[in-house]
């Protein structure tokens, strides 16, 4: 049974507490509104028995705490996945939370110390017991209920309004990418599918311009190249430009083997642009990350760790695509998944 450092102890009684009313709240009320002569606890009785043996277990750590001499509980590894579960989106919210904090304040202080509290999560999240079980989650309304009432259960937050780029007008506002991302994430959380992301970085591009010219890469080289990254995420998804050389895609309902698909297909697809009167092709580098149902990383935090990612694609030289073994999306997990086509290997052609 994984025993329980000292210092987890707060964090892990509120996490067992919240989830127990967040549950009763958006799972079991909502049920019985809808459904009275129905009891999600009935439909369910082995995942809230062990919700129940939690909040024992929280009591049991409370105890202990006012002892004398404390011997805090061991956590029994038969609650383990159900614990995982709730912790991980513990962890998002809380994070989230502190995300609205920092947007308020310069101070290092409290900077320092809103990551000192993240940090007793990340903790926890990284302690080989919790890596090794496999979440147990809470039944899904739309095991229940038809989606069409789940949807309409929820807050009216529409999609975020189509925005351009607002030098060419090819690709989504960089505005609209977070906005976009926490929109699919919750879409897509609802029906246990992944959203997947990535970070594209033409490479050499600083070459590119003092070769050709700022002024022909802008007219001629760059509103061919992002017309066909359009055209190949469209139906699949979104493309943002956030610079001359840094562009992003968002991809809701793909997993790794897909998102892969499509990464390294737009690297076949951009390497074989021919630009008239230009001798020279684009490569780009990816970092890609795959946000799953139990991802505890923010909106931000996951742009953060595709960057990371591209970074690494591109120290690894170049026309790569870098992605993260595991689901901790530390540095020392990256690794290049893909090599991009040679250039002397592909036939040109115009769009």
């Amino acid at each position: 049974m994984p025993s329980i450092k000292r210092e987890w102890c707060e964090i892990m009684k509120s996490v067992i507490a919240e989830a127990q009313d967040q549950m009763t709240a958006e799972l079991v009320n909502p049920v019985f509104a809808d459904l009275p002569g129905i009891s999600l606890q009935e439909l369910a009785p082995d995942f809230f028995r062990k919700m129940q043996e939690l909040i024992g277990f929280a009591n049991d750590i409370s105890h202990s705490l006012s002892a004398p001499s404390p011997e805090l509980p061991d956590l029994p590894a038969v609650l383990v996945p159900v614990f995982k579960s709730v912790f991980l989106q513990a962890r998002l919210a809380k994070a989230r939370e502190f995300d609205q904090q920092r947007s308020k304040t310069t101070n290092a202080m409290v900077l320092a110390a809103l990551e000192e509290k993240l940090g007793v999560y990340d903790g926890v999240i990284r302690e080989e017991w919790f890596q090794a079980a496999i979440p147990e989650h809470p039944p899904a309304l739309s095991d229940v209920l038809t989606l069409e009432r789940v949807e309409g259960l929820e807050e009216a937050k529409p999609v975020p309004e189509r925005q351009y780029d607002e030098k060419f007008h090819i690709l989504q506002a960089p505005a609209l990418f977070h906005r976009d991302l926490h929109y699919y994430r919750r879409k897509c959380a609802m029906r246990g599918d992944p959203v997947a992301i990535a970070y594209l970085d033409i490479d050499k591009f600083k070459d590119f311009n003092t070769a050709v010219g700022e002024t022909r890469v802008d007219r001629e080289v760059l509103p061919l190249f992002m017309s066909s990254v359009e055209a190949h995420i469209y139906g699949h998804g979104f493309a943002y430009r956030f610079g001359g050389d840094e562009y992003a895609l968002l991809m809701p309902n793909a997993d790794a083997e897909l998102a892969m698909m499509l990464v390294t297909r737009l690297q076949n697809r951009v390497i074989g642009l021919r630009f008239r009167g230009i001798d020279m092709r684009i490569t780009f580098s990816v970092g890609l990350c795959i946000a799953d149902r139990d991802c505890f990383l923010t909106d931000g935090e996951l742009f953060h760790k595709a960057e990371q990612a591209k970074n690494f694609a591109k120290r690894e030289g170049r026309n790569r695509v870098a992605g993260y073994e595991g689901k901790l999306f530390d540095a020392s997990d990256l690794r290049v998944l893909a090599s991009g086509p040679p250039i002397g290997d592909q036939t040109p052609r115009e769009e």
